[in-house]
């Protein structure tokens, strides 16, 4: 702090200068002039636009379409006849343009650039504006007639004054004549001239009066879309004739200073564009500028490098305080590579003296509080999250401040060398992102770690930018990268490679970044760009400004620290060769190339081809074919970039000619494919599809290839022919042999037909005979159960009657009670076998308690087994359902367990169920004599589902009881498992039984 009292109140400025802004003629526009010199003829007669954004110019040299860039004339006719000379365009009812010739010829432009004559008064009766030219000569006869008979007053006389005449001197709207009088007032009048009266100007509430006649104060009058514009002095105004035609509102539109003899003005505000007629002097076409430059008004001085933000609107730099109109510079002598504002309002510069250089701190006076020993120039300063000043300089690493030294911080043992330092910023992770010229490092200060991003090695990095995590590196030549979830992201280079160079970015609140470059800014879409980082689409849109925007220069400078920066006011400020270029971002709106892509022309070899096809068709032997495209757009030409693909194939760049050349095209059908960016957005996509065909030649033709294939099916049909001559002869010596063997084939044939009959006969008396005996046996079987369930209850009766009877007597009682019951059940379960067979499986299902089914079934069979001595066993869980038929598995389980008991033998007999993932099983044991091998064989074949294997009882020695068993498990879909052995007994298992709740 010694030398703040040195120097707290010296200053570094000297004088204050105000600098009067002005870019010219045309304050805020870019005015381009088409005449004579540069393709346009210089009488303009008319303008208009229409729906499709193209630009139409009535000329004394026929009519001219303007797209923005170039100028196509139509000058002739569907027949061939010149159309020139014209006097008006203007658009019909539906929207079409139309022009009228000189000789009140009117014609309309067909949808492919044509001019077709259309009949006058039918467009007129549409309600095209009636045509003026002969109405200045007959307003004047009429006005000098009235007046040398006292109906009007001479204020009524029409204009005479040079270069004054029907093109800008009276028009017409909504059934009325506006013309200027010699005193150049405004006078209305109806179409036939019986009334006449003066309208008063009215602006901003006053009452105006407009110049005489004169040189330098020209007024004219003209008509666009129903709107008069009024020429005075130097500005055109809008005139609103109120309903009294008594009074105009002036509303200016445009001021077009010096420009002579307006006869026609078209406004365009969606475009950004107005544009200006002459009679004389072609078109004026004013456009728009968004930008203003701050300049000290010293082009000497007016070279600007670092800059950061003071107060509201004025930018510090190397030269001093500029303001919008003030400049106040310093008289130190500053580098100008580095500005930096501290988090506590001060400001660092670098100022260098032949005799000593040092980085002075100023506050916010401008006034001098610390002076730093340094001699080298600094590239760039920083501040760390506790207030550490850190720079760069003419070395390898970083420096920092401390107290009035600067002291140099070790270098990190993985630093690439030489590094030059150009630029250094913070990270989100508290390490610092260095850029220089030997690339990219990453350093983390607290332990000198350095990560190199060996993709950029030996690549210049000037500027740094980190969004969000995403790292934003602009080089010096090798246009700019992301560094994205570990990924280095190049965008593609442009057109003419404005990008290889980029200064700087800086986003506004509208979600875009800006970018500065040596060849003027550029506009991207953030969200755009971060969906390409995803590598979900090709590089996005961009959007340029150059010189013609506002700029006095394309060349930003760049190689400084900042180089684009936000002023306390919200506007950016990026500084050039030529001033400072300033604006608020989030007030500019682009203006897209939206417009649709057209055909205006097809030209094989030198034939133009008509366009009014379905298909457009080339002649064969077409050597070159020429498309030539156009899409209006009236901003910078860089933003509209054209591309063309042919059958899906490559993309490729449209020249700037926008015509499509290709050379002998194959033949067939193709498609052209053209299509643009219409702005931001991806899928702001517009395309335009041509279908055209290339005409083969004769020999390449359908028709030729048919007929060489007729000439070789008839070479075919000859040979055949041929061939069945001979043919023909050995088939009459066959014919012979063959009438023979057939006669006894016919025979044979007799005879095997003969014995089919009889076979079918046989077969249907059999059928009959089986389904008699079907028939029969239910009838049996039915009526037997009434007199067998008498017999069996007559019999369980007198077992109870002779229970106090003798032991031979009981005996007999009880064999005759057993016998009668089982002769009972067999018939019963022997009819509905019969009868579920005959029904083709039929069954009727329900909720069937299994358990209690098994224990009905043991105790029918607890009497029974005293027989042969044999003991039941049942381990059965309570309340098991399942959906079965009862009826057919109750017969399944008795004749299982009647089996098991004529076959045992003082054996025991083991039921059990239990439950496997949702699935009854039930096993039924024995310890019988068991079953044979080839018994066992021939059950399990019958037990297969959907088997045709027919037991036989004789040959395996089983009864029907096994038959029910197995076709009532194919019928119910239980899966039957036997196991036997000789002498060991015999194991069943019923499978395949689903559980179920029961119902209520």
């Amino acid at each position: 702090m010694k030398y703040c009292s040195r120097l707290l109140c010296c200053t570094f400025y000297l004088l204050t200068i105000w600098i009067p802004y002005c870019s010219g003629q045309f304050l805020g526009y870019d005015v381009s002039h088409f005449n004579s010199e540069n393709g346009l003829p210089n009488t303009i007669k008319g303008l208009q636009n229409d729906r499709n954004g193209f630009v139409w110019i009535a000329t004394e040299s026929g009519l001219i379409r303007f797209d923005g860039k170039r100028f196509e004339t139509y000058d002739h006719s569907e027949s061939g006849t010149p159309v020139s000379r014209l006097f008006h365009v203007g658009l019909t009812h539906d929207n079409r343009i139309y022009i009228q010739t000189e000789n009140i010829g009117c014609f309309y432009v067909t949808p492919y650039n044509t001019l077709k004559p259309i009949d006058k008064q039918e467009l007129f009766r549409q309600g095209a504006e009636r045509p003026l030219i002969g109405m200045a000569a007959k307003l004047h006869d009429s006005c000098v007639k009235k007046i040398n008979t006292g109906q009007i007053s001479d204020w009524a006389m029409p204009t005479n004054a040079s270069g004054h005449s029907y093109m800008n001197s009276i028009t017409c709207l909504n059934g009325f004549y506006y013309y200027l009088n010699q005193g150049n007032q405004i006078i209305t009048a109806d179409t036939a001239f019986t009334s006449f009266s003066q309208i008063t100007l009215v602006r901003d509430g006053k009452t105006v009066k407009l110049p005489g006649n004169s040189d330098n104060n020209e007024v004219s009058l003209t008509r666009q879309n129903n709107l008069i514009y009024l020429r005075a002095n130097d500005t055109l105004y809008r005139l609103q004739i109120q309903a009294d035609k008594q009074t105009a509102l002036l509303t200016p539109v445009l001021a077009v200073g010096k420009i002579a003899n307006i006869a026609s003005f078209l406004d365009l505000p969606d475009y950004g564009i107005s544009i200006v007629g002459t009679i004389a002097d072609g078109i004026y076409i004013f456009r728009k500028q968004f930008f203003r430059n701050v300049a000290t008004g010293n082009e000497t001085t007016n070279i600007f490098y670092a800059q950061v933000p003071f107060q509201q609107d004025g930018v510090l730099t190397a030269k001093g305080v500029l303001y919008p109109e003030q400049f106040k510079p310093f008289s130190a002598n500053f580098f100008a590579s580095a500005a930096f504002k501290t988090t506590q309002g001060t400001y660092l510069l670098n100022k260098r003296d032949k005799d000593s250089s040092c980085i002075y701190e100023l506050n916010g006076q401008l006034q001098a509080i610390r002076k730093i020993p340094f001699r080298r120039p600094v590239y760039c300063f920083q501040q760390t999250e506790d207030g550490t000043i850190l720079l760069s300089a003419d070395s390898n690493f970083l420096a920092c401040i401390e107290g009035d030294a600067v002291k140099w911080l070790p270098e990190p043992a993985g630093l690439p060398r030489p590094f030059r330092i150009a630029t250094f910023i913070p990270s989100y992770d508290g390490k610092w992102w260095i850029g220089g010229k030997q690339g990219l490092i990453k350093v983390d200060l607290s332990n000198n770690h350095v990560d190199t991003i060996t993709e950029l090695k030996n690549v210049f990095v000037r500027s740094l930018y980190e969004y969000h995590g995403t790292l934003w590196i602009g080089t010096y030549g090798n246009g700019f990268y992301a560094l994205y979830h570990n990924r280095l992201i190049a965008y593609p280079a442009d057109k003419n490679h404005y990008l290889d160079y980029v200064h700087c970015f800086l986003p506004d609140y509208s979600g875009r970044l800006w970018l500065s470059t040596n060849h003027g800014l550029f506009l991207f879409n953030l969200n755009d760009l971060y969906i390409w980082l995803e590598r979900k689409t090709n590089a996005p849109y961009f959007y340029y400004f150059d010189h013609r925007d506002g700029f006095l220069t394309n060349e930003f400078n760049g190689g400084c620290n900042p180089s684009g920066i936000v002023l306390g006011n919200g506007k950016f400020s990026f500084p050039s060769l030529k001033g400072l270029v300033q604006f608020p971002p989030d007030s500019i709106y682009p203006i897209p190339p939206n417009a649709a892509i057209f055909l205006d022309k097809v030209i094989a070899d030198t034939t133009v081809l008509p366009l009014g096809l379905n298909n457009l068709a080339l002649p064969s032997r077409t050597h070159r074919v020429r498309f030539y495209i156009s899409s209006p757009y009236y901003g910078n030409d860089y933003n509209q970039h054209l591309e063309y693909s042919l059958d899906d194939s490559e993309w490729y760049n449209l020249n700037d000619d926008n015509v499509v050349e290709m050379d002998n095209l194959s033949n067939g059908d193709h498609v052209l494919t053209i299509r643009k960016r219409g702005g931001f957005a991806l899928a702001n996509v517009i395309s335009r599809d041509i279908l055209f065909s290339v005409r083969p030649l004769f020999y390449e033709t359908v028709l030729f290839k048919l007929l060489v294939l007729a000439l070789f099916i008839t070479a075919l049909y000859l040979l055949y022919r041929l061939r069945i001559k001979l043919l023909l002869q050995q088939k009459t010596k066959l014919e012979q042999q063959v009438a023979e063997k057939t006669k006894e084939q016919d025979a044979l044939i007799e005879d095997l037909e003969t014995v089919v009959a009889e076979l079918e006969q046989s077969k249907e008396d059999l059928q009959r005979n089986i389904a008699f005996k079907e028939t029969l046996s239910m009838i049996i079987t039915h009526d037997l159960q009434s007199p067998l369930r008498f017999l069996s209850n007559a019999f369980e009766q007198m077992d109870v009657e002779y229970s106090y009877a003798d032991t031979e007597t009981q005996q007999l009682s009880r064999e005759m009670k057993k016998t009668s019951s089982n002769i009972y059940q067999f018939v019963k379960d022997f009819g509905v076998w019969i009868k579920k067979v005959n029904m083709h499986g039929q069954t009727e299902i329900t909720d069937v308690n299994l358990s209690r089914l098994l224990v009905q079934t043991a105790s029918f069979f607890q009497e029974l087994r005293q027989t042969h001595n044999n003991e039941i066993h049942a381990d059965l869980p309570p309340s098991v359902f399942i959906r079965t038929d009862y009826q057919m598995l109750k017969i399944i389980l008795h004749n299982i367990i009647d089996n098991a008991n004529k076959y045992s033998r003082n054996g025991t007999i083991r039921i059990s169920l239990f439950n496997k993932n949702g699935e009854a099983i039930i096993k039924i044991q024995d310890s019988g004599i068991g079953m044979k091998p080839a018994v066992l064989k021939d059950l399990m074949m019958r037990a297969q589902p959907e088997t045709t294997y027919q037991l036989n009882p004789e040959a395996t020695g089983t009864g029907l009881g096994y038959r029910f068993i197995t076709d009532f498990c194919r019928m119910l879909h239980i899966s039957l498992q036997l196991e036997s052995k000789l002498n060991e007994g015999t194991i069943v298992t019923l499978s395949n039984l689903k559980l179920c709740q029961p119902t209520s």
